[in-house]
């Protein structure tokens, strides 16, 4: 599928190895096809192809993605409390 975003900001998280590794934010993501919004934003870490673009806050772009669920919400087993929900 192909989706268009607007740069919002940059980044740093923590990688497995515990060094930092850079990301950008994503804002009003939507499907290109139908301009229909899928998500109000989304994280990607940066690799070599996001940082040869040189994009800026403000900056629009398209890519192409697969897209599956992503489970967020709030469990605790000891409480018997399950506040998951699926995007």
């Amino acid at each position: 599928m192909r989706f268009r975003g607007t740069v919002e900001r940059f980044g740093k998280k923590t990688n497995y190895h515990g060094y930092p590794e850079p990301t950008i934010l994503l804002k009003d993501v939507c499907l290109v096809d139908t301009d229909k919004q899928v998500t109000d934003h989304i994280w990607f870490t940066v690799g070599k192809t996001i940082q040869s673009l040189d994009l800026k806050p403000g900056d629009t772009v398209e890519f192409d993605a697969r897209v599956g669920d992503y489970v967020k919400g709030y469990v605790n087993h000891r409480e018997y409390i399950d506040e998951r929900t699926v995007d």
